[in-house]
């Protein structure tokens, strides 16, 4: 911080000494003849407060000025232009004359990567084999980098996840051949932590949104299956709940509640939520006929869920419990999910006619349940991420409505294959494969076709939503990568398989919406495939391995590769 002053000298008035001190010392101003400053000027100083004074009067004593109190501050700025830090990792604001710099939310896309702890961090690709978690940079240069430790013989590594504050969290058989613990690490390979003690066996993580806490189930001691939370460095090891929990558990949106399911032998069983404080457990419902817990707390003030008991959908927490699905003929609910705001509740079910389904909304109290499609085959359901479109599909067709009802748009242009394994939504899109071309349509019916002669086997969405990736074999042996704009035009080849020498099964976009990481696979049999990482410029002008061959045979799916 810079402190700049300037003091111009009042017309016939000798300027002595000017004696500031800063960090709470008084504030002294002195004419020529000795005689202290009288009111009328203002000079700030110091941390905390300020010292009203004037020039000196003269031929006298001017007026009383205020002493500067203990903790005076220097006025920096008078609004956040002047408290720019050239740092696109923090907040910039200027309160009460100071400036201030606070992080952003880990994870939040920056230049050159994602921001954490108010850094700007370098984009990395994680992936995992049987023996080992490695991290490796986005450049042609760089070389793997062994996060975890070894294992013992026989050993495996387990799930893993990255956390948006920095650390690579995974289970792994390190000291012992029949379970698995729970450890974290830094994304540069330091600070080595153990999360879980006195467990048997890891069987499911969860890391909290804002990446400082680990929740978690375990087999312990006594043979029952129990659930944590920890901090992601080890700290605060919590049991939230003891023996006979199901592995399955939800989190929050802002990851302060978990909802969970316990299966006892005895009466005892039922749905839970508790704070990851401890602080609060609330008994959500007992059943002896529980199908899972379905959805996540819904209120942080008052913890709510909604959950599946004896195929029927009920919303229930310390007020009580309400059944939110009509009376069912036969069958059971299917793929309730809850809007952004925790409003409403969608699912498709069976009511009036055997075997065949529709997609019903109502509100998490029962009231303004409505029917949003008529009579459809057993097709699934999506949300627009803004949750202000439903789409559905029946008889190899997509339809869009509303949360709260209304007609229906056909999104297809009379498809005669299903599109469910290819479809995803943005807040103004669908994107779909029908009929042998990649299409996306706005939520009024208006299409655009993508991709045309190609067989497109999966896709995704870049992070900003405006692009689509997929992989798809255009005349060519082995699927290569492609990128389009969600609105068309024409596509580009990020990745020729051919000229590769491999086909493309795991593809990731990259945070910065301008690359993506994918995996080759040569063309070899099964016991000789090998593995490379490559990264490619969505924009098609060009691509490059990270690791050519460097990648033992593993588990490559999915979850095997995070690009952060």
């Amino acid at each position: 911080m810079q402190f700049h002053n300037r003091y111009r000298p009042i017309a016939g008035v000798a300027l002595g000494t000017f004696l500031i001190v800063a960090c709470g010392e008084a504030v002294t101003v002195t004419d020529g003849d000795g005689n202290t400053g009288g009111a009328g000027g203002t000079t700030t100083a110091g941390n905390g407060g300020s010292t009203v004074g004037g020039a000196a009067g003269l031929g006298g004593t001017g007026g009383a000025g205020a002493a500067s109190g203990a903790g005076g501050s220097v006025a920096e700025c008078s609004d956040a232009t002047g408290c720019n830090d050239d740092n696109e990792c923090t907040d910039d604001a200027c309160e009460s004359g100071q400036c201030s710099h606070e992080p952003v939310n880990n994870g939040t896309p920056c230049d050159s990567g994602s921001c954490v702890s108010g850094v700007c961090q370098p984009i990395q690709a994680y992936y995992r084999t049987d023996e080992a978690i490695y991290s490796i940079a986005l450049d042609p240069s760089a070389q793997p980098k062994q996060l975890t430790q070894p294992l013992i013989d026989g050993g495996y590594i387990g799930r893993f996840a990255v956390a948006t504050s920095g650390r690579v969290v995974y289970s792994a058989a390190v000291d012992r051949d029949d379970g698995t613990d729970l450890y974290s690490v830094r994304t540069d390979g330091t600070g080595l932590a153990e999360l879980s003690h006195d467990t048997l066996s890891v069987t499911l993580l969860q890391i909290t949104p804002d990446g400082q806490r680990v929740v978690y189930t375990a087999y312990d001691n006594a043979g029952g299956r129990s659930l944590y939370v920890v901090d992601v460095d080890g700290g605060n090891l919590t049991q939230l709940a003891a023996g006979w929990v199901n592995s399955y558990f939800s989190l929050s949106r802002d990851g302060k509640y978990v909802g969970y399911m316990t299966e006892r032998p005895d009466a005892d069983s039922g749905i839970f939520v508790a704070s990851l404080d401890g602080a609060e457990q609330i008994k959500i419902a007992t059943t002896s006929e529980l199908t899972g817990i379905q959805a996540v707390i819904v209120n942080d003030a008052a913890p709510t869920a909604v959950y599946f008991s004896q195929r029927e959908l009920f919303h229930g927490g310390a007020d009580g419990t309400t059944k939110l699905n009509r009376t069912l003929l036969q069958g059971r609910v299917f793929d309730p999910v809850l809007t952004p705001g925790d409003d409403r509740v969608i699912y498709r079910a069976i009511e009036d006619v055997p075997w065949t389904w529709s997609v019903y909304s109502t509100r998490l109290d029962g009231t303004d349940s409505v029917r949003l499609s008529g009579d459809i085959d057993a097709g699934p359901l999506w949300l627009s991420p803004d949750g202000t479109h439903v789409v559905y599909q029946s008889d190899y067709q997509l339809y869009a409505t509303t949360p709260t009802g209304g007609t229906s748009t056909q999104l297809t242009a009379n498809s005669t294959v299903g599109v469910a394994n290819t479809t995803t939504l943005t807040d103004t899109h669908t994107v779909f494969v029908a009929d042998g071309a990649l299409v996306s349509s706005t939520y009024d019916g208006a299409r655009a076709t993508l991709g045309q002669d190609l067989v497109t086997e999966r896709l995704k969405l870049t992070p900003d939503r405006q692009r689509v990736v997929f992989t798809a074999s255009a005349g060519q042996a082995h699927p290569g990568v492609y990128s389009v704009s969600l609105t068309g035009g024409d596509w580009v080849q990020v990745h020729d398989a051919e000229a590769g020498g491999g086909w493309t099964f795991m593809f990731v976009p990259s945070p910065d919406n301008q690359q993506v990481v994918f995996e080759v696979r040569d063309a070899g049999a099964p016991s000789e495939v090998t593995h490379q990482l490559w990264v490619g410029a969505l924009d098609g002008s060009g691509s490059f391995p990270l690791n050519a061959n460097n990648i033992p045979p593993g588990r490559w799916d999915e979850d095997n590769l995070i690009v952060r």
